[in-house]
């Protein structure tokens, strides 16, 4: 919808926009004499405003997107994608080691170089996929065998391929899955069989 005509979204969008800009504020205010001299891509603050740019351009043009269009085919395809990548940042010599754990792609071209977390994109894609497939009119949201398990066996994979080196992660997933049944109208009680005897 047209921002003049959606509150909501309105008021989401500037509060994402906040929270960019303080962001950035406290990322210069807390780098900027750490890192004084050297090109930009070196410099972690001028970095950071770079990121930030490229953020909010990727917010305008995914707003103008209508996400029916992610709608079967598209929603697959993307999970299938991020969890293939994070199932990559698993082998030797293709997923980075930062800090004592192998969660990272990295990607090096000269003196710049780029990471990227595939946990974060199974986030994103596990909910696109996720609302679509449980938001069907012919989804019988009530039904364990139809509905339920399959979902629990896509959250599974999402969650496998990342709790071995992002417990943290994991445990966000399994939230916003568990949050994303209910909301669709999945029983309680199907989610208490999930539970550890």
């Amino acid at each position: 919808l047209p921002l003049q005509d959606n509150p909501l979204g309105s008021g989401l969008l500037l509060v994402a926009l906040a929270l960019l800009s303080f962001g950035v504020v406290m990322v210069y205010s807390a780098s900027v004499n750490v890192v004084a001299d050297g090109s930009w891509f070196v410099r972690q603050e001028i970095r950071h405003v770079v990121y930030a740019f490229l953020a909010c351009v990727s917010m305008v043009l995914l707003w103008r997107l209508d996400y029916h269009r992610l709608d079967g085919a598209p929603a697959a395809a993307i999970l299938l994608v991020s969890i293939a990548l994070a199932g990559a940042v698993l082998i030797p010599g293709v997923g980075a080691e930062i800090n004592g754990a192998r969660r990272w792609l990295r990607f090096e071209t000269g003196a710049f170089e780029l990471s990227f977390q595939p946990s974060e994109m199974v986030k994103l894609a596990m909910i696109v996929f996720l609302a679509f497939w449980l938001g069907r009119p012919e989804r019988q949201v009530r039904s364990f065998g139809a509905t339920f398990l399959p979902a629990v066996g896509v959250i599974a994979l999402c969650i496998g391929v990342v709790v071995l080196e992002d417990f943290g992660t994991a445990s966000v997933l399994a939230l916003i899955a568990a949050a994303l049944l209910i909301l669709a109208g999945v029983p309680w009680a199907y989610l208490l069989t999930l539970l550890p005897p």
